[in-house]
């Protein structure tokens, strides 16, 4: 997997309690905000770089279910 680990912030903290009263599969307790932007198999990616960072704004959010319907919040 290619992420970047994202800091954590009021924003994305309501994000995560707003989508968490939607029913989910999320097994993990502890909220560690990242953005993934790939799936590769492991191995095959040689472009990893340790402490690379950037700025992304973030205008606004979509949450969508299993069901197809989707939940979108403006920041």
């Amino acid at each position: 997997m290619v992420k970047f680990d994202v800091e954590k912030n009021e924003i994305l903290s309501e994000i995560r309690r707003r989508c968490d009263c939607y029913k989910n599969e999320d097994k993990y307790t502890d909220y560690k905000p990242h953005m993934t932007l790939a799936y590769v198999q492991k191995g095959k990616f040689p472009h990893i770089k340790e402490g690379l960072s950037l700025s992304v704004p973030v205008t606004r959010f979509k949450y969508s279910g299993k069901d197809g319907k989707k939940l979108y919040i403006n920041l």
